[in-house]
């Protein structure tokens, strides 16, 4: 008897994941690959989902570069996906700067924290 795979569905990836980065890097690690991997998936075997895709910077540096690193960072993970098949028109990015941080903190650890990006799949794109 055959057994049947989980099989990942809209509801499943609802939630947001994150990425994180080193100091002022623009490209997700190496480690971001099998994360990708499975959002490409997902999003090549249910059409009608898109991807939201949300930069984010710690605090360190002028809000001019933290909002253009921010964005650098949702655009090259939307790259990554597009080399994995998606259709860009199904992928949308922002940059938020430092702006939304998940760590007020100021030690290293919350700086590594909000240096980010959220990717979440949602429903068609409005």
């Amino acid at each position: 008897m055959a057994v049947a795979k989980p099989v990942a569905t809209p509801q499943a990836a609802a939630s947001p994941f994150t990425l994180h980065f080193d100091v002022n890097a623009r490209n997700p690690n190496d480690e971001a690959g099998t994360e990708l991997d499975a959002v490409a998936a997902l999003l090549t075997s249910n059409p009608a989902l898109h991807v939201n895709i949300d930069g984010h910077s710690d605090r360190n540096g002028t809000a001019n570069y933290n909002d253009q690193l921010s964005r650098a960072r949702a655009d090259a993970v939307a790259e990554a996906l597009m080399r994995r098949g998606i259709a860009r028109s199904r992928i949308v990015t922002l940059g938020h700067g430092a702006r939304a941080p998940v760590d007020k903190g100021t030690d290293l650890e919350s700086f590594a924290r909000n240096r980010r990006v959220e990717v979440r799949i949602e429903g068609r794109k409005p």
